[in-house]
């Protein structure tokens, strides 16, 4: 088993009258090795590495449901799924489908909730899936039978090597997930703010085979006096390549 090393910082600023477009509050976790450019000058010259991604198409969730649990018993018996992560192995999780509650035991725990399975794409299964205070997606893999969480619906590069997904809620906050499964590492970043995309790009470096992330944002930053009373408003535009 590769040896993950994982990488979690928090940098905050204070909300204060010289808060200025440069200032962020995030939060990063990361299996593996990140890189993160913010760069106007570069954006153009990114953009030529820039590749399309496979957004997958909802197809009849009854019938992809007979499909896996014929083919996957052991992941879905037509009351709960059975899943694995690639970072706890050894752990099964269980999301059982709400109207079997009375039906089941209450060992081992489950998480009781609604779940569809909406498309299927080569080797993954996606699966939509709504629980208590919880809402996502799920993406089944065939070939490793591991399971990976995305907040929104995931995408895929041409070659399934890469899945991400991104998404803002009702905290003011980006969520960006990205998943690399041939070289395996994960990374979850949050931005804090109101945050409006103009536009994002799947990038595959052509001298190495990497890939990246580059996203073009604006955002809206409150300027507060000492009373903390809001005074004014500037926007900022951020391009951020993540790689």
């Amino acid at each position: 088993m590769n040896k993950i090393s994982l990488i979690f910082f928090i940098l905050s600023f204070a909300i204060v009258k010289s808060q200025k477009c440069s200032d962020f509050t995030q939060n990063i976790t990361a299996n593996g090795h990140f890189n993160f450019t913010a760069s106007d000058e570069n954006f153009k010259l990114y953009l030529k590495d820039s590749i399309k991604s496979i957004d997958p198409i909802e197809t009849n969730s009854i019938k992809n449901l007979e499909v896996f649990k014929k083919n996957f018993p052991n992941n879905y018996d037509g009351k709960c799924l059975m899943m694995k992560s690639r970072e706890f192995p050894d752990k099964i999780s269980y999301l059982c489908d709400e109207k079997q509650k009375d039906n089941l035991d209450k060992e081992p725990p489950k998480t009781f909730g609604k779940f569809e399975l909406i498309s299927i794409l080569d080797n993954f299964y996606i699966f939509r899936y709504s629980a208590f205070e919880v809402s996502g997606y799920l993406v089944f893999d065939s070939g490793d039978k591991y399971s990976y969480v995305f907040g929104d619906q995931p995408r895929f590069s041409p070659d399934k090597k890469i899945i991400y997904s991104f998404y803002s809620n009702m905290y003011s906050e980006l969520h960006i997930e990205f998943v690399q499964l041939d070289y395996y590492r994960k990374l979850w970043y949050t931005l804090q703010g109101e945050f409006n995309f103009n536009s994002s790009h799947l990038l595959q470096y052509s001298n190495t085979g990497n890939y990246g992330l580059l996203l073009d944002f604006d955002r809206e930053i409150k300027i507060r006096d000492k009373n903390y009373n809001i005074i004014g408003v500037e926007k900022c535009n951020t391009k951020l390549k993540i790689d």
